[in-house]
């Protein structure tokens, strides 16, 4: 899959948003659920950009959600900004990444208390830094 400059530094943006202080393999993990979403195609629309911004997803694009004047604030050559590009891009076009998720197209904290209503009942696939990974989410 062939993705534009926009889709991957919004998607870079997203990954900051969500997992800055994670671990490299924290922030792998977010960039493979993304992935895993654009490759589902029900996670709104058909690009990266899409499903990044799709409204209530990532909470980091949420309005009031401090994030997200964080990674709206980035310039373009920002140095967090350029490692997360980079992360994004092995990520998706496999290079020297592997899927540390396991197909997982949801995630959320793993000390929400309490759980979102659609992890209730449902097996974790994997803990990655701060995050609980799921698979066949409706």
């Amino acid at each position: 899959m062939i993705h534009t400059k926009f889709d991957i530094e919004v998607t870079a943006r997203t990954v900051i948003g969500e997992a800055r202080g994670e671990p490299i393999e924290g922030q792998e993990a977010v960039a493979w659920v993304i992935r895993h979403r654009a490759i589902a195609g029900r996670f709104g629309g058909p690009t990266l950009a899409h499903v990044c911004l799709r409204k209530a997803q990532f909470s980091s694009w949420n309005d009031g959600d401090p994030n997200r004047e964080v990674i709206g604030d980035m310039g373009s050559h920002h140095v967090a900004l350029m490692q997360a590009i980079a992360l994004v891009e092995r990520v998706m076009y496999s290079h020297m990444s592997f899927d540390l998720v396991g197909g997982s197209c949801h995630y959320h904290h793993k000390d929400m208390d309490p759980k979102p209503g659609w992890a209730i009942g449902k097996p974790q696939v994997t803990t990655i830094g701060n995050h609980a990974f799921y698979v066949n989410i409706s």
